[in-house]
């Protein structure tokens, strides 16, 4: 009866472990294989790429450079940190889509929003959404808003690191969900 109990324990500490996605000490390799992959992190690659491409914030020298982080090819001046803001970015479409999404972006607060129009508008709008943006769905149309938004890239990371489609490293944004 004791035997019996001991591997009751056994079976109910394993369990409890599971919940809790541990593996008990000594486990084997097939329980830590089992394990659950970390959340995926969101892409802000493209976000900031898109956004960049149409500031007024920012000189020829500086855009430049940034698509050439985000598109792979080499740089044409030293590698440098480049600050990307926006105060509201908002893309707004159709239920179900048709063409592309009406988006502007407003780089100061209190300026005029830049209106973004044809692939570009597309392309900012599925950057909102790899970003983790959630979408807005109202009577016949989705909107994908953010506010403060403050991006950095750094030339370096983007240029030493393989790329892997759009995720593409020495990227990182932070902004507040509109």
């Amino acid at each position: 009866m004791l035997k019996r109990s001991k591997s009751i324990a056994a079976i109910v500490t394993m369990f409890a472990l599971a919940a809790c996605n541990q593996a008990p000490q000594g486990a084997s390799s097939e329980t830590e294989t089992a394990a659950t992959p970390p959340p995926a992190v969101a892409n802000m690659a493209p976000l900031a790429y898109n956004v960049s491409k149409h500031s007024p914030l920012l000189g020829e020298a500086v855009r430049t450079a940034i698509s050439q982080d985000f598109n792979g090819a080499p740089l044409s001046a030293p590698p440098a940190q480049h600050q990307i803001t926006a105060a509201d970015v908002r893309c707004r479409t159709l239920n179900p889509p048709s063409g592309a999404p009406d988006c502007s972006v407003t780089y100061a607060a209190g300026s005029e929003p830049v209106a973004i129009t044809g692939e570009d508008a597309s392309a900012l709008f599925d950057a909102l959404a790899a970003a983790g943006v959630q979408d807005d769905a109202g009577m016949g149309h989705v909107t994908r808003a953010l506010t403060a938004l403050e991006c950095t890239v750094d030339d370096a990371v983007a240029q030493n690191t393989p790329a892997n489609g759009d995720q593409v490293a020495g990227f990182s944004c932070r902004f507040t969900p509109a």
